[in-house]
């Protein structure tokens, strides 16, 4: 059963993630649909699904959370500390949001609401300056959401990845870019839009 209730969405819950999630994890990341789009080509067994739940999940360096609809688990939306920029504060304020989601649920815009909420949070309550993803130059899908958040393109890496392929560094471009909701909330609570910043009226 899914922790209790961390973040709200539009459609989607977002919860910590417990141990009897492991189940869940190990069975939606040996899902090809899954790996290859992230690039995460190696299988999981049990025990290595148990260890990534207490050196990943559980470590004190990122916001792991259980994307749900009510009770049943879709998918995992996290935010990471940036290992990119020129110095330890730079990095302090950066974030690095990444997510993904069983196969029978994409398409269903649980992915966007997810990762919306998550970079919600990261502004609004974790105070950051900046929230960047990575997604796979053949990953339409992803790049699609993450442009429908605000983010747009950084950076291209060619790397020696899987089947060749670059992957994109995507960035949001101010912490009232990511989302057309936190922009429409501002609005309704009367703050002024100036440049980049809003202030209350």
């Amino acid at each position: 059963m899914p922790g209790p209730r961390f973040l709200e969405g539009e459609i989607v819950t977002l919860r910590p993630i417990e141990r009897e999630d492991i189940d869940f994890l190990h069975r939606v990341m040996n899902d090809p649909r899954v790996w290859r789009p992230a690039v995460d080509i190696d299988p999981m067994n049990y025990e290595q699904g148990s260890e990534f739940f207490e050196t990943v999940i559980s470590d004190s360096d990122g916001v792991h959370c259980l994307a749900c609809d009510g009770e049943e688990p879709l998918g995992v939306v996290s935010l990471t500390g940036s290992q990119y920029g020129p110095d330890e504060t730079v990095r302090s304020r950066d974030a690095e949001l990444a997510y993904w989601f069983a196969p029978e649920h994409h398409g269903e815009g649980f992915g966007s609401d997810a990762a919306a909420r998550m970079v919600q949070y990261a502004f609004e309550d974790r105070n950051l300056r900046r929230v960047s993803a990575r997604a796979g130059s053949f990953n339409d899908a992803s790049i699609g959401l993450l442009e429908s958040l605000g983010f747009e393109l950084g950076k291209t890496f060619l790397l020696a990845t899987l089947r060749g392929r670059a992957t994109r560094w995507l960035k949001s471009s101010s912490p009232f870019a990511h989302s057309q909701r936190v922009r429409s909330l501002m609005d309704s609570l009367g703050f002024e839009h100036e440049g980049t910043r809003r202030q209350a009226a």
